[in-house]
């Protein structure tokens, strides 16, 4: 049925952030980052694509050479999805997804989506997407960097935000607020005065994570993968930001 409703075309409408929703494969980091890249530079992604009208597509990543997709059937229904409120919004995310791994795994490998098995590097996967060196900030510091961290995190995410740059962030502990998975990636899409708005790529699965009755917090059940963190909080539970 998901083959059967799956669309043709790369784009249906501008690429659309709210759209993704990982699939099978262990691609948190390279989803996180494009989540990131459609909420502040949606044409970025357009500029990546074109298609080559006998069902595959060109892709170029800044700076690199150009990598020909093509998706099977299977790809198109068991990969990430572009499944958006309503409708869908092409096959944009499974041609990228796909065309990561080709550049990551080499041009002869007969399995390129098998380098998601043991996930990927977010630092890596932004850099790849975006072209330019990104930035890697290690959190839970103790002593003064401990209370300078905050500062410190606020001021290069807004920096990154202005430029345009996707942000990624990785959780640390299972004991955290939000009962959300650990040794995952997620997106920063925003800074509002002292909170973040973070986004899971899992999309409306689960991706809110779960009343904790420890810390009476609930998620806001709009079933889209956006929480509402505090940048105290962020800097205690979460383990590295990329920008």
């Amino acid at each position: 049925e998901r083959i059967r409703k799956s669309p043709e075309r790369a784009f249906v409408g501008p690429p659309d952030g709210d759209a993704i929703r990982q699939g099978r494969h262990g691609s948190c980091a390279f989803l996180a980052a494009l989540v990131a890249m459609a909420e502040n530079d949606p044409a970025a992604i357009r500029r990546m694509i074109r298609e080559n009208g006998d069902g595959s597509w060109t892709v170029t990543f800044p700076g690199r050479p150009p990598v020909k997709v093509t998706l099977s059937p299977a790809e198109r229904a068991l990969g990430a999805s572009s499944d958006a409120q309503g409708g869908q919004n092409g096959l944009w995310v499974a041609i990228l997804e796909k065309a990561y791994a080709q550049v990551q795994a080499g041009h002869n490998s007969p399995d390129p989506l098998a380098i998601y098995q043991d996930g990927e590097d977010e630092q890596r996967t932004t850099e790849v997407l975006t072209g330019q060196k990104a930035r890697r900030i290690e959190l839970r510091a103790t002593g003064l960097m401990g209370l300078m961290q905050p500062l410190q995190v606020r001021s290069a995410i807004e920096a990154a935000i202005l430029a345009g740059r996707p942000i990624t962030c990785s959780l640390f502990s299972n004991d955290n607020p939000w009962r959300l998975p650990s040794s995952h990636a997620y997106s920063v899409l925003n800074i509002r005065g002292d909170n973040l708005t973070i986004r899971n790529p899992w999309g409306d699965m689960g991706g809110e994570g779960a009343s904790s009755p420890n810390t009476r917090w609930n998620p806001d059940g709009q079933m889209d993968g956006r929480i509402t963190v505090s940048l105290t909080d962020f800097v205690r539970y979460f383990r590295e930001v990329v920008c």
